[in-house]
């Protein structure tokens, strides 16, 4: 790596304070309401869950796997 690959990729990651993991953590926890449309019902989700699934997903070597990992 280039010191201006290296100079980049600094500028794209950062680290996380422990307050700033804390807070993080929890709303990552909280139940978030998703209000359907017409009679489609209010689903109340995890954010957590919705990144897991997509991190799950997006390992997945094929697009029928990927969708087995989707309730």
């Amino acid at each position: 790596m280039s010191s201006r690959d290296a100079a980049a990729h600094s500028r794209r990651v950062s680290v996380l304070s422990w307050d700033q993991v804390r807070r993080l953590d929890s709303i990552l926890g909280d139940s978030v309401p998703i209000h359907g449309r017409g009679n489609f019902p209010t689903l109340s989700v995890k954010p957590r869950q919705i990144v897991q699934g997509k991190t799950e997903a997006s390992r997945a070597p094929t697009m029928k796997e990927a969708l087995s990992i989707c309730p």
